[in-house]
């Protein structure tokens, strides 16, 4: 990501890389919003079951997760055509 970003001009400040940990995971937050004006934020490995990190963002920004059944249906549905491509 960092590469296609550099290469369209955006200048990536950092890299954080964090563990699962609220704590961790607010103080990276503050952190990056207090030097860049954008702050991508990508996963990891994936979502587990014990996965912190979508609970911690949605207390972070005041909002709250909600399942949105069209989107998963979008998700699903590509997801099965993919992995029947030989």
């Amino acid at each position: 990501m960092a590469e296609s970003l550099n290469g369209i001009g955006i200048a990536v400040v950092q890299i954080t890389s964090i563990p699962d940990k609220a704590q961790a995971i607010t103080r990276a937050l503050d952190q990056a919003a207090d030097r860049a004006d954008i702050v991508l934020i990508t996963g990891g490995l994936g979502p587990t079951r014990d996965d912190i990190t979508k609970n911690v963002l949605a207390d972070y920004f005041g909002g709250k997760l909600i399942r949105n059944e069209e989107a998963l249906s979008i998700i699903k549905n590509s997801w099965f055509a993919w992995s029947r491509i030989e």
